[in-house]
């Protein structure tokens, strides 16, 4: 694919100092840049919050609009690629196209299938874009939802070696701080599920719990990459046991914990063997993940196997640059889209 310009709309925290520089858009940032194409940033939130003295993001919408509106007409990009743009509305998009008549329009989301009022927005912006993308290869419960004729492809998520440096694997057990360990949101009964999985994890592991799963303060920025990178290994909890995740989707943590070398564990709905072959540990409910961590804990060595075998495999299938190629790709139409070792045709 040739050079383009493209402008790159998300969120890119400005108000939070990007402290979570270890999210999507900024390592596809990185991902696009090293692709060889130019990218403008654009943070519409930030946009939005700064356009008012109130600091606030409904306040400050048909502003954040018309700075967007004048980027494009200064920048004049191939792509105009939008994450999670809860911020436009259908009348914004028109506005938009009409602006810039020529350009491609994609999207991409990486929140779980079942966010009801997430997955609505995502459908009714799709009729407004060339190509939409989601952390999930099935949608089937969707297709009601979405407009006739649009495009909706699998979308991995990227990692970047240069964010993602960890090499948790190379080190004993005994050499690091802790042995396992969560760090995330509430969401249904995960703090339940974290109660019963301490319970059977033997009491000599050091097993710890940040977040507000249990009402402890988050760990973000340059620090959560010094506390992953003591970590041997981490389950990825399903937001509700027993409920079946869709196929690949998984959260950000997944990419995350494998890009610095960490043992992963995710739940067998996922299917992310496909993608990850045995470089991540598949449980099936809170007992059996109790009982795989405990048998890692004993087995050092396989520990540390398994998590080398999923840190190469994400770090040479998922790089940024692969991901983001295929992304422009598949938003012109190119063959080479077709060439990655995840499913490329569309899943609606």
């Amino acid at each position: 694919m040739k050079p383009l310009k493209i402008v790159f709309v998300a969120n890119f925290q400005r108000r939070d100092a990007a402290a979570y520089f270890y999210a999507p858009p900024f390592i596809l940032l990185q991902g696009l840049a090293r692709a060889g194409h130019f990218v403008v940033p654009f943070s519409d939130r930030d946009q939005a919050r700064e356009a008012t003295i109130f600091a606030r993001k409904k306040l400050g919408q048909s502003a954040m609009v018309r700075a967007l509106e004048q980027l494009l007409k200064n920048v004049e990009p191939d792509l105009v690629l939008f994450t999670h743009a809860d911020q436009f509305s259908s009348g914004d998009f028109l506005r938009l196209r009409e602006t810039l008549p020529a350009a491609r329009f994609a999207q991409i989301n990486v929140d779980s299938p079942h966010r009801g009022e997430t997955m609505k927005r995502f459908c009714e912006r799709a009729k407004h874009m060339d190509a939409s993308f989601i952390t999930s290869a099935d949608l089937r419960h969707l297709a009601d939802l979405m407009p006739d004729g649009v495009k909706v492809h699998f979308f991995p998520e990227p990692l970047d070696a240069a964010i993602l440096d960890g090499r948790v694997f190379d080190a004993p057990r005994e050499m690091l701080a802790r042995d396992a360990a969560f760090l995330g949101s509430k969401c249904v009964d995960r703090p339940e599920q974290i109660q019963r999985l301490t319970s059977l994890l033997p009491t000599e592991m050091r097993f710890e719990v940040f977040g507000a799963v249990n009402d402890t303060p988050k760990i973000v920025g340059a620090d959560y990459g010094k506390y992953i990178k003591q970590t041997a290994m981490s389950p990825a909890l399903q937001p509700e046991d027993g409920s079946p995740e869709h196929k690949f989707y998984a959260s950000n943590r997944v990419a995350l914990q494998l890009g610095h070398g960490v043992l992963t564990f995710v739940h067998d709905s996922t299917e992310l063997d496909g993608l990850y072959e045995d470089g991540v540990a598949l449980f099936h409910d809170i007992g059996d993940v109790a009982e795989q961590m405990t048998r890692m804990w004993h087995d050092d060595a396989e520990r540390r196997r398994i998590a080398e075998r999923g840190w190469r495999l994400a770090h040479e299938r998922m790089s940024a640059e692969k991901v983001a190629g295929y992304l422009v790709d598949t938003c012109f139409g190119e063959p080479e889209a077709e060439a990655n070792p995840w499913p490329t045709a569309p899943i609606i």
